[in-house]
């Protein structure tokens, strides 16, 4: 199985360059994985439920001579999304071609990232491969794309270069119409940088009390709004989603593991990350998510961010060890702490068709094999 041969790879990695004193060879054994991913993603095929209606509705999107006469307004995608696709759509109508190409484009920016600012680049990497890869590759494709071009922001959101990070973000809202939250940032950044607590905690109680009602207004109050279709239609999805509620995935990824990144750094580490700041407000996002579930999708405008952070705090907890062998042992004990949450969820039954979440993804299948599942197909079918 091509997943277990990653990993495996991956844990082989970190012990000879992240643990061990090994230098050489490094940049092309971070190459060479970034190669494994992109071709198991980019050479699937009906893995992953959205990808599967990616894939089919693929055959339906504009070319780009048929751009000019394109009802943008009232299309279920983004502006920057259909161009991006009407690219491939004009050269094939196999949907093969743009998922390699994308799955090249945010595995090289997530990778890219990952190298610049984190210590340990393998451990990170494998962090961000049983987190969110699956996520990342096989549902969200638009959105996924959108944080994979917001990576290249964080320079100038962290040297308060606006008139650039507000170029960035025009572009990543035009793929994907969720990045709105990326121009609230810089602010929300800011106030996760007060010292006193109090009002944030005030808030983020407030609203995580409110969270139902605030649901049910917003459903109430949209078919007033004079928005198109497409707007009202995303809102109201996202919105809609009947998730409100502490599951202990939930509770245990975007709650208690952002809490324990932070009390590594206060009480064992006694130092702070230039990434702490977005720790803290995916921490806070995170609480609001459990009742707001909308607000889960806007964490994964911070999910790479936080997992360098993670990375760079659990490294430095290892290191306190001398000995390579439980360094290791340490090392892959936090790993597997930190990734419990994404990795149970893919073990939890979908009540819908009563089949464990895993069957979106394995068994893998790739072009040219071409094989279908028979319990991915009803995930596929129920809308799951």
């Amino acid at each position: 199985m091509i997943y277990f041969f990653i990993i495996a790879v991956l844990f082989f990695f970190i012990y000879l360059y992240d643990i061990g004193i090994f230098g050489i060879g490094k940049i092309y054994a971070i190459t060479f994985i970034l190669m494994l991913l992109v071709l198991t993603a980019g050479l699937s095929y009906r893995v992953g439920i959205d990808a599967m209606r990616y894939s089919e509705d693929f055959v339906y999107e504009p070319n780009l001579f048929e751009l000019s006469t394109f009802d943008f307004a009232e299309s279920k995608s983004d502006p920057l999304w259909i161009f991006f696709s009407s690219i491939f759509r004009t050269m094939s109508d196999n949907f093969m071609y743009l998922h390699l190409v994308h799955a090249i484009i945010i595995n090289s920016c997530i990778f890219y990232f990952i190298y610049k600012y984190s210590t340990k680049p393998f451990t990170c990497i494998t962090i961000y491969f049983l987190s969110f890869y699956l996520f990342f590759n096989f549902e969200t494709l638009r959105e996924s794309l959108a944080v994979a071009v917001f990576l290249f922001s964080y320079k100038s959101l962290r040297d308060k270069k606006w008139l650039k990070y507000y170029t960035i973000s025009i572009i990543v809202f035009f793929i994907h119409s969720s990045a709105s939250f990326v121009f609230f940032i810089p602010l929300l950044i800011r106030i996760m940088q007060i010292k006193n607590w109090i009002p944030i905690v005030l808030i983020g109680g407030g609203i995580f009390i409110l969270g139902r009602n605030i649901n049910e207004i917003v459903l109430n109050v949209l078919p007033m709004l004079s928005l198109n279709e497409r707007m009202l239609y995303k809102l109201g999805v996202y919105f809609g989603r009947d998730e409100i509620g502490v599951s202990v995935v939930v509770l245990l990824k975007n709650v208690v593991l952002p809490i324990t990144v932070l009390a590594f750094d206060k009480f064992i580490l006694k130092s702070k990350s230039e990434f702490t700041p977005v720790t803290k407000l995916f921490l806070l996002l995170g609480v609001v998510s459990m009742v707001i579930p909308v607000v889960d999708r806007l964490l994964n405008y911070l999910i790479v961010f936080y997992i360098v952070h993670l990375t760079n705090s659990i490294f430095k907890i290892a290191d306190l060890f001398e000995l390579r062998v439980v360094k290791m042992n340490v090392l892959l004990m936090l790993i597997f702490y930190f990734t419990f949450g994404p990795i149970a969820w893919l073990f939890t039954i979908d009540d819908r068709i009563s089949e464990y979440n895993y069957n979106r993804y394995f068994p893998y299948s790739f072009y040219p094999l071409n094989d279908e599942y028979e319990t991915r197909e009803m995930f596929y079918k129920n809308g799951s």
